[in-house]
């Protein structure tokens, strides 16, 4: 079968090569296809913004328009997304002025894209013209717009904006409450976040992930509430990944607590080996406890190579010297 006339087939092989990041195969078939369309575009573009490869994303405007082809709603929400990821406030903004000149700025998702793109911008006079704007604002536009309020500052604004989401019928889902936790963790309202997160996931059957429950650590343990924090540990429905455990020693160490954080670096380390924020927030807590002692076995256990950092900021454990190196040990 020749794909170049078979614009079907090479636009499902184009979202198959670009979804197996086998990117080059993707552009390959584009270049061999005797007819393009939105649809070819739009879904490398996809594909590419899912795999971070966010400039490459926007480039694909250029070729659409060598090919006089036009954006729709779904290409205006892909690349809003790379523009937004990238900070690209001068393309964003044309992509808004496009979207009101074609008609799509009253696309749901289109709608979604702007209200992301300018508050990852930092412009929120423009995320909530885009919020008021949007004809149906759905569950997305909600979130969209508590996260950009609870990144620049606005913390009462992002939970009462939460409660608008509730009067206005929409309902809360895991991505909802993660928002909020954000916004009442940015602000130290730690009961505030637990009333919210029991309540939120009890009304609304919306289930709590790993991040919610790190989320939930990091308040407590940062209001020094650490007995509650590691009970979140212990209770929660997941195996704790080495995030959790980070998170819980470096609220060890802001609070001077030197056994509790000795405790979440080895299990930390456990999981993760190579990860240098365990020896940085050790030695960090050792520092802030007075045991500057400890700091400096760490130091001398990474001269002598039992720890070894690389120029790419890897670290390497050569042996398990964590159980020694917290009771004080310095091999000789």
């Amino acid at each position: 079968m020749n794909i170049g006339h078979d614009i079907v087939v090479a636009n499902a092989l184009v979202g198959a090569y670009a979804g197996l990041h086998m990117v080059d195969d993707a552009w390959r078939i584009i270049g061999e296809m005797h007819h393009r369309d939105v649809i070819t575009y739009t879904s490398i573009a996809s594909k590419l913004n899912q795999l971070g490869l966010f400039e490459m994303a926007l480039e694909v405007i250029s070729y659409m328009q060598e090919d006089n082809i036009e954006m729709d709603g779904f290409t205006l929400s892909t690349v809003l997304s790379a523009s937004a990821s990238l900070g690209a406030i001068l393309q964003g903004k044309q992509l808004h002025c496009y979207a009101i000149k074609s008609g799509f700025s009253g696309w749901t998702s289109v709608s979604n894209g702007l209200i992301a793109f300018y508050g990852k911008c930092g412009c929120m006079h423009d995320v909530k013209r885009a919020f008021d704007e949007a004809c149906q604002p759905d569950v997305v536009s909600w979130n969209s717009l508590i996260f950009s309020l609870a990144v620049s500052g606005h913390f009462s604004s992002a939970l009462s904006t939460f409660e608008d989401m509730k009067l206005a019928g929409v309902r809360p889902d895991s991505t909802t409450i993660l928002a909020v936790l954000s916004a009442c963790r940015r602000c130290g309202l730690v009961d505030m976040a637990l009333e919210y997160f029991h309540s939120t996931r009890e009304a609304n059957d919306a289930v709590p992930e790993l991040e919610h429950y790190v989320c939930l650590v990091d308040l407590l343990g940062r209001a020094g509430r650490m007995q509650e924090a590691m009970a979140i540990i212990e209770t929660m429905p997941f195996r704790p990944d080495a995030l959790i455990y980070k998170t819980m020693l470096n609220a060890c160490k802001i609070h001077s607590d030197v056994p509790l954080g000795e405790e979440m670096a080895s299990r930390g380390l456990e999981l993760e080996p190579c990860n240098p924020a365990f020896y940085l927030l050790l030695a960090d807590m050792y520092e802030n406890s007075g045991k500057s002692d400890l700091r400096e076995n760490l130091r001398m256990m990474k001269e002598r190579g039992i720890i070894q950092k690389d120029y790419s900021n890897s670290w390497m454990e050569k042996s398990n010297m964590v159980p020694l190196l917290i009771a004080g040990y310095v091999p000789s």
